[in-house]
């Protein structure tokens, strides 16, 4: 899933898309939802730390 959202952008077109596109960079639409799952973590064998382990006071919660 998250291949479809690997891109990698000049500073430049980056700006742009920043202030014209309602989305948010790929980067953060691959990462974001699951740094923020313990279960990802559980699934995947991160550890604290790790760059997809969100630590708990960072952590969105939405409901």
């Amino acid at each position: 899933w998250a291949t479809v959202w690997r891109r990698n952008f000049n500073e430049g077109e980056l700006r742009v898309r920043l202030n014209t596109d309602p989305h948010a960079p790929a980067n953060f639409r691959a990462n974001g939802a699951p740094s923020n799952m313990p279960a990802y973590a559980q699934a995947f064998e991160c550890k604290a730390g790790d760059a997809m382990v969100r630590a708990d006071d960072k952590r969105v919660v939405i409901w």
